[in-house]
């Protein structure tokens, strides 16, 4: 009976230390991220950067690059997306290609992003083999030539 009265208590216990690496891991995972940083999530925020934004087109990736507007959103958030299409190559590719322009986006957009605007990044068939200094050459002097655009 000893057994059948501990194992609630361990389930839980068991429980909470199971979930624990994972919630210290996404807690240090979101702190990594740009501290004013939101992902483009939906469909339509998309449309509107391609739509009414600028455009630099590389070797590595395209840059798409908009204003906001919209005064209910935060003035001094830089917003990014990402996408890979077919294009780029299967599951395995798009995917790395994903990790390679968020990993980018994280590291260049934070000092050389404007606040107030939406930056779409899309990886092209090259994102996944150009060495990743090429890559950074490539989204520094297209934010500098959208930057000098607008």
């Amino acid at each position: 009976m000893a057994f059948a009265n501990a194992w609630p208590r361990l389930g839980v216990v068991g429980f909470l230390l199971s979930a624990a690496p994972r919630a210290v891991s996404a807690f240090l995972h979101n702190k990594s991220i740009m501290p004013a940083a939101i992902a483009l999530t939906r469909r339509p925020e998309f449309l509107a950067v391609a739509s009414k934004g600028k455009k630099w087109v590389g070797t590595g990736l395209i840059l798409q690059a908009l204003r906001r507007s919209d005064p209910m959103l935060d003035k001094a958030a830089i917003r990014f997306g990402l996408t890979a299409s077919r294009r780029v190559g299967g599951a395995v590719q798009r995917n790395r290609a994903r990790r390679r322009l968020r990993a980018l986006a994280r590291e260049v957009l934070p000092s050389l992003g404007q606040p107030g605007c939406d930056y779409v990044l899309i990886a092209r068939p090259a994102t996944v083999a150009r060495p990743f200094r090429d890559l950074r050459g490539d989204l520094e002097k297209a934010l500098c030539y959208l930057h000098q655009k607008a």
